[in-house]
């Protein structure tokens, strides 16, 4: 049996005494049956660390959630990585990044909503590594994660659902500036896309927008009327058991 071979250049920063990171080259042998956590395990670095629980960094600029096998990653990237903490900026440790700098943003948010639980605050955890999925670099953009978040708290709060929506309205910062995902996440999936398409679209149909008259209802009332096609022909449905098709 030929010896299976990757070829890794990996991230490597410690923020308690450097200010650059390095990408060092390792190469490391693997099985066939091996999984991502199994190739994080054996990278042949002291104390490297990346996070053991939540999985999350990105192999060629892409980012990966899941413990994938490594055959699958090697079709899809080859047998050279670059393997990177999902946001430099926030690197404390190689591929682990500072979550507590990065929560530290939505604070006020949180403070601003005093009936929510210390489970749901805590919630928020689990969304913010979306937030990095792609490249964009906006200053002050809310965040594809916070936006994920706030659909969350949405359908648990729905008499609330007015304040939570104008949250992420914004017209510099909000969701209406979301950039698709899809082709920047391995394996790709539209799941996340459609999910922030929904929120826009409530802000963009007034008529289902619970705020009144804010930026985007307007922008999506023009469209209607300078694209005004005609209603979409439906034909009668034909009825299969106790299902209409």
């Amino acid at each position: 049996m030929s010896i299976l071979k990757l070829q890794i250049r990996v991230f490597r920063f410690d923020a308690t005494h450097q200010y650059n990171p390095s990408y060092p080259l390792c190469i490391v042998e693997y099985l066939p049956e091996w999984r991502l956590k199994d190739v994080l395990e054996h990278i042949p670095f002291p104390d490297f660390g990346y996070d053991e629980t939540h999985l999350g960094l990105k192999i060629n600029q892409i980012a990966i959630f899941e413990n994938l096998l490594v055959s699958d990653l090697v079709q899809r990237f080859s047998a050279e990585w670059v393997l990177e903490p999902l946001a430099a900026e926030y690197a404390l440790k190689d591929l682990l990044m500072d979550e507590s700098a990065i929560l530290s943003q939505y604070q006020s948010f949180l403070q601003s909503a005093p009936f929510l639980s210390a489970s749901e605050q805590s919630e928020l955890a689990k969304y913010i590594n979306i937030n990095f999925i792609t490249p964009k670099k906006q200053a002050g953009y809310y965040g594809d994660g916070f936006f994920l978040y706030v659909g969350w708290l949405m359908n648990r709060y729905p008499t609330r659902a007015r304040d939570f929506l104008q949250s992420i309205a914004h017209d510099k910062y909000g969701v209406m500036h979301f950039v698709s995902l899809k082709n920047y996440l391995y394996p790709p999936s539209d799941r996340l896309d459609e999910a922030i398409y929904d929120l826009q679209k409530m802000l963009t149909h007034g008529s289902a927008c619970p705020i009144a008259n804010n930026t985007w209802a307007h922008v999506g009332k023009n469209l209607a009327l300078k694209y005004a096609f005609p209603p979409k022909q439906t034909p009668p449905r034909q009825q299969s058991g106790i299902f209409y098709l």
